[in-house]
């Protein structure tokens, strides 16, 4: 999926709205997640890309923030990073 602003940024990015992923917090590793070394995606959130936001004010660092609806009902943010499609 490629999001064009005008002349000035490009931004193409790897998942799409309606994509089924897995996501797991890089930074952030609560309680209740799991972490080994080897396999990042030991307990991930799996849910829907329900926006993609690609744009300049709402890029973290320099990647795309992607809005996933979880199973759990949840609605939560993620890098491009934090995401596998399944």
């Amino acid at each position: 999926m490629v999001l064009s602003f005008g002349k000035l940024m490009t931004v193409k990015t790897k998942f799409k709205v309606g994509d089924f992923v897995a996501c797991q917090y890089d930074f952030y590793e609560f309680g209740s997640i799991v972490y080994d070394g080897e396999n990042r995606f030991v307990n991930p959130f799996y849910g829907i890309i329900l926006l993609v936001d690609a744009q300049p004010e709402a890029i973290f660092g320099y990647d795309v923030l992607y809005q996933v609806v979880c199973l759990d009902g949840n609605l939560r943010f993620f890098t491009e990073w934090e995401i596998t499609l399944v």
